[in-house]
């Protein structure tokens, strides 16, 4: 499934020459476009339920944009970050970018509370960033370096660029109450929760977390959208065993019927048909991924599976 809408603001025939490695936790891709519109909306989010923070270096292109709602430029020798699980929209002229998606996790791990989504990087410490991604794919063609200590470097290079254009949120912050209310709702989604029991779990008023799911259609609505990701995930992974009930109910589903046309009207096509359509697809060789092939958004999207 690809993981953005692709089109051509002119009109012309798209034209690309890309490099792309897997360093899990981190894809890089480096890229020679021609002019081109991205959208990623929020239905993309719900299908795939990839929810990376990619980072875009400008070589010698520019781009403008709307992250869900926030408006952004952004010059050659700049940086602009994206967030995967809300709506994008962005034009690149044609020229030269460099793009490393993280891992949500990985990355949160350095930046836990910070606005990343369409935040551009243009002050000092994005030339030193700048400067490590150019050199990046020359090196990764010559060796090949440990993945892991490659990913800290980006992750520390990046850190350290936000931290000087965004600061962090204070602890007290809606945006802060919205990632602890996030990770409880993520480690209790099998259990019956509601608003009370995160309420009584986080020891906060029911109209702090009201707020802070201000932007997110409210914490039912939350709920709900990350149960039916997280068990889309599981459908399409060839490996689950589970039945479709026993999912739903490890999944906070106590009416599996309930389950079916929640996820219907959310995806446009069943569980079942889901399974089946991975079923069918068991057994087919992946290719590994080279990256002087013409193919990579196909073994991108592999890649993008194998890091889940």
């Amino acid at each position: 499934m690809p993981l953005y809408d692709v089109s051509s603001p002119d009109g012309l025939r798209f034209s690309a020459s890309v490099r792309a490695w897997l360093l899990t936790p981190v894809i890089i891709v480096d890229a020679r476009l021609s002019r081109v519109r991205v959208e990623r909306p929020s239905d993309l989010f719900l299908r795939d339920g990839c929810d990376d923070i990619v980072l875009q270096l400008l070589v010698d292109t520019t781009a403008s944009g709307d992250a869900d709602g926030k408006p952004f430029d952004a010059r050659a020798g700049e940086c602009v970050i994206h967030d995967r699980s809300k709506p994008l929209r962005m034009e690149l002229d044609e020229g030269h970018n460099i793009t490393v998606a993280f891992r949500r996790e990985f990355i949160e791990e350095a930046l836990p509370c910070a606005q990343l989504h369409g935040l551009v990087l243009r002050m000092g410490m994005v030339h030193l960033l700048a400067g490590l991604l150019r050199e990046l794919p020359k090196a990764l063609a010559q060796s090949a370096p440990e993945p892991i200590d490659v990913a800290k470097l980006l992750r520390a290079a990046i850190a350290a660029a936000v931290h000087e254009t965004e600061p962090l949120v204070g602890a007290g912050s809606d945006e802060a109450m919205t990632r602890r209310a996030k990770q409880y709702i993520a480690d209790h989604l099998s259990d019956a929760i509601d608003v009370r029991s995160i309420c009584t779990g986080l020891g906060v008023s029911r109209s702090r977390l009201y707020r802070a799911f201000h932007d997110e259609a409210g914490v039912a609505g939350y709920i709900q959208r990350l149960r039916l990701t997280r068990m889309h995930r599981a459908l399409s992974d060839p490996q689950e065993k589970r039945s479709i009930s026993e999912l739903a109910h490890d999944h906070g589903y106590a009416d599996s019927a309930h389950f079916s046309r929640s996820f219907r009207r959310s995806f446009g096509y069943s569980a079942t048909t889901l399974r089946k359509s991975v079923a069918e697809r068991r057994g087919l060789h992946i290719p590994q991924a080279d990256p002087q092939r013409d193919d990579v958004p196909r073994i991108y999207a592999s890649w993008e599976a194998e890091r889940r």
